[in-house]
C-alpha cells in the first residue's frame, strides 16, 4: 500500500474507483478548478444500460419536447453523457429543500410535482417529454417543489454540466425549455386560480355558518334556564360537533307553577340537521303552548303532533329524538314523555337517583300517526332532573376514554347536591 501513490498513475487510483463503483461521472473544467460531477443511482431505481445511439437515442428523442427539431448528431452525442433509469410508482424523486444535481426527463409513464408536500391533493402533473429540475439546476438553489412517480417511469438523467455547459449553449433547446416552462406556467396559474376559487367559496361557506350558528344559537333560551320562575333553577350548555347541528332544548313557563322543559337530537349533523332542528322546535314550541289541564294528556298531544307534522313533506327522511317535560310546582310533580331519546337521571330529595328509562316511545318525524305513552315521578324540593343528548356519554377525552353512562351516573350521584348549573359545569369539565 505504501508505494501505491508513488506508482498511481494521472487521475490517481481514487478517481479510479469512482468511475468504476459510481453510476455516472461527468468531469468539467470551469476557470481554474477541476470540477467532477459524481451520480450514484439509488438501489429502490434500475438503471438501464446505456444505448446505442444508431437504434435507441432517436426513440429518446421522439419523446422529448426538449429535442424537438434539434439535428440528430447532436441530440445523440448529447445524449450519450446522459443516463436511463427506471422508478416505481409512488416513488419519490427529487424532495423540496434537497439539491439535485440533475434534470429529469419523463419518457414513459406520469410524474406529479407538489408544491404543499409529497401527498397533497393539489399538484402539477408532467407528461411525457417535459423536464423537471431545471429551474434547480440553473439557479444552484434548493428543489421546492415534491416530484413523485404517479406511475412506473423510463426516465433520462441529464448531469448538470451536460444540461448548464452543453444543452443551454445551443439555441433550439434554450428555445424548446422556455415554451415548456410557459407551458407549465399557464397550468400552474390555472391551478392557483383553481385553488383561489375553492379558497373563497369555502370561506364565504365558513362566514354563512358561523351566521348560521349565531341564528340557531340565539333560538335557544340563554342559561340561565327560568330565571323569573320562583321555586325553580335550570342550567344549560350546548356545543354543536360542527359549525352548526342538530341539537337543541327548551325551557320556559306555560302557566302559573307549570314549567315545560325539552331536550332534542336530530339524526344528521351540519347544515340538514340545523334546518331540521329549527323546524322541530317550532312545532315543539307552538304544541306546547296550547296548554290542556291534564299535564299527562298534554304531553301526550305534544309529542303525537310533533311526530306528525314532521312527518309531513319529509323527503329526506330526517327525524329527531325527544323528552318533553312539565314540572308542576305545586304538586311537586314531574310528567315526561320520551320519544327515543337517552333516559334522563332523577336524583330526588331524598338522595335517591334514577335512570328515567321507562315508558320508552317511537322517535319522532320518520312514521305519522304513532301515539306516545307519558309517566310521572315526584318531584319535591332538592329533586334534580339531568337531560342531555347522547353526544355527552359518547365524548371522549384526550386518552381517548368515552364518558359512558355509568362514569356519568356517578358523576351526577356525586355532584347534584351542588345544584345544576355546577352538575352542568362538572359534566363539561
Amino acid at each position: 500500500p505504501s508505494a501505491l501513490p508513488n506508482g498511481a498513475p494521472r487521475g490517481g487510483f481514487g478517481l479510479r474507483l469512482v468511475r468504476e463503483f459510481s453510476d455516472g461521472l461527468v468531469y468539467s473544467r470551469e476557470g481554474n478548478c477541476n470540477r467532477i460531477t459524481v451520480r450514484i443511482v439509488r438501489p429502490s431505481k434500475r438503471q438501464e444500460p446505456r444505448r446505442q445511439a444508431d437504434d435507441n437515442w432517436s426513440e429518446i428523442v421522439s419523446r422529448s419536447s426538449l429535442f424537438r427539431e434539434l439535428p440528430q448528431d447532436l441530440a445523440t452525442a448529447i445524449l450519450s453523457h446522459c443516463e436511463l433509469s427506471t422508478c416505481e410508482p409512488d416513488e419519490l424523486l427529487l424532495a423540496a429543500g434537497e439539491h439535485h444535481r440533475c434534470v429529469l426527463i419523463p419518457l414513459e409513464g406520469r410524474l406529479e410535482v407538489h408544491l404543499d408536500h409529497p401527498r397533497s391533493e393539489f399538484y402539477i402533473e408532467l407528461a411525457e417529454g417535459e423536464c423537471v429540475g431545471e429551474l434547480s439546476v440553473a439557479d444552484s438553489k434548493p428543489i421546492s417543489a415534491w416530484v413523485v412517480s404517479a406511475t412506473a417511469w423510463r426516465l433520462l438523467v441529464i448531469p448538470e454540466p451536460v444540461f448548464l455547459d452543453t444543452m443551454l449553449t445551443v439555441p433550439r433547446i434554450a428555445r424548446n425549455l422556455v415554451i415548456l416552462l410557459s407551458e407549465r406556467m399557464r397550468r400552474s396559474n390555472m391551478q392557483i386560480l383553481a385553488r383561489l376559487r375553492a379558497a373563497m367559496e369555502l370561506e364565504a361557506l365558513r362566514r354563512e355558518l358561523d351566521f348560521a350558528r349565531q341564528i340557531q344559537a340565539s333560538m335557544l333560551p340563554r342559561p340561565p334556564l327560568l330565571p323569573d320562575i320562583a321555586g325553580i333553577e335550570g342550567h344549560a350548555y350546548m356545543q354543536a360537533a360542527r359549525q352548526v347541528g342538530g341539537d337543541f332544548y327548551d325551557a320556559f313557563g306555560i302557566c302559573e307553577g307549570q314549567v315545560f322543559v325539552a331536550i332534542g337530537d336530530v339524526c344528521s349533523k351540519g347544515a340538514p340537521a340545523a334546518l331540521f332542528m329549527v323546524r322541530a322546535l317550532t312545532v315543539i314550541r307552538s304544541e306546547a303552548m296550547r296548554l290542556d289541564a291534564d299535564p299527562a294528556r298534554h304531553l301526550m298531544r305534544v309529542a303525537a303532533r310533533c311526530n306528525d307534522l314532521l312527518a309531513e313533506n319529509n323527503a329526506a327522511r330526517l327525524f329527531v329524538t325527544m323528552f318533553c317535560a312539565m314540572v308542576d310546582l305545586g304538586q311537586e310533580q314531574v310528567h315526561f314523555v320520551n320519544a327515543g331519546h337517552s333516559p334522563p337521571l332523577l336524583r330526588t330529595a331524598d338522595n335517591a337517583v334514577e335512570w328515567l328509562a321507562e315508558p320508552r316511545n317511537p322517535l319522532v318525524g320518520f312514521v305519522a300517526g304513532l301515539q306516545f305513552q307519558v309517566s310521572s315521578r315526584r318531584f319535591r324540593s332538592g329533586s334534580l332532573l339531568l337531560l342531555y343528548t347522547d353526544g355527552v356519554i359518547e365524548a371522549e377525552n384526550e386518552a381517548g376514554d368515552l364518558l359512558d353512562e355509568d362514569a356519568f351516573h356517578r358523576l351526577f350521584s356525586e355532584q347534584a347536591a351542588a345544584g345544576a348549573a355546577a352538575v352542568v359545569s362538572a359534566v363539561v369539565a
